[in-house]
């Protein structure tokens, strides 16, 4: 069995790398798709992708968090191009947020839209941040004259925001955070989305866990040494409860979120 962690940010592990990738591995997880926030992250997670055993797909890009008012967009689209010509990889984790900002909503959707133009350009699919402006996501993404391959990650959002989603082509991948709402709002959920567009992640190390007493009410007993910690190795949790959720067996959800991920993926 193969658990795809569809999204995290590996790379924040520091020298602990390695073993957060052989302890996500003893449980099935294999392969990571690796999102960088800022140019600072671009080379470590290259590095990771060349010369790890595990199956790490590398996406580059800059968060929102990390866009600032002084920042050359410019610069930035040429030093991402000159790498998106070359590297197999993905454009992520890109998108836009009004409620941590470092810049106005405007100089976002700047490196927003330069971004999308260059994944369009280069075939690549995009991981996208959305929060707090999914109006203004969806807009720019129907604007743009070539729809991309996107996933729009660890959504919490309603069956509005997942159609919308959904009707432009996108994937849905679902996080822990999904678990917060509770089962009932969850199910209502899974059972809008189609098998073919969901996508399942961490988040890991950067998104907390919600509390043992939420994981109880969905029937998890933990058993995970360092479950406070968030990394690959707690994906089979979310995996358990999706397929408990959607009624399918545990191996049909691997298989399923497996051909999701290899589509998404299919053009890098």
């Amino acid at each position: 069995m193969n658990f795809i962690d569809s999204h995290s940010h590996l790379q924040n592990f520091n020298n602990k790398i390695e073993l957060v990738l052989n302890t996500a591995s003893e449980i099935g997880c294999n392969t990571h798709a690796i999102n960088t926030v800022s140019p600072e992250d671009w080379n470590k997670v290259l590095v990771l992708s060349n010369t790890s055993k595990y199956c790490i797909v590398p996406f580059l890009g800059i968060h929102p968090w990390c866009v600032t008012e002084n920042l050359s967009i410019q610069s930035f689209t040429q030093n991402l191009e000159g790498i998106l010509k070359i590297a197999r990889c993905g454009v992520g984790e890109v998108g836009l947020d009004r409620v941590r900002v470092t810049s106005s909503l405007a100089v976002q959707e700047k490196f927003f839209i330069s971004q999308l133009e260059l994944a369009l350009k280069y075939r690549k699919p995009v991981s996208i941040h959305s929060v707090k402006a999914h109006n203004e996501i969806i807009k720019i993404i129907k604007n743009l004259k070539i729809l991309p391959v996107f996933m729009v990650h660890s959504f919490t959002g309603s069956i509005q925001m997942a159609s919308d989603i959904l009707n432009l082509g996108g994937f849905i991948s679902l996080s822990f955070s999904a678990l917060k709402n509770g089962e009932s709002k969850l199910r209502k959920l899974l059972e809008y989305i189609p098998l073919d567009r969901l996508l399942l992640e961490t988040d890991s190390p950067d998104m907390k866990l919600p509390s043992i007493h939420i994981f109880s009410e969905f029937g998890i007993n933990l058993d995970y040494n360092n479950i406070l910690l968030n990394s690959p190795a707690n994906i089979h949790y979310l995996y358990e409860i999706i397929s408990r959720i959607k009624g399918i067996d545990q191996n049909s959800l691997v298989d399923n979120i497996t051909m999701n991920f290899e589509k998404f993926i299919e053009d890098i």
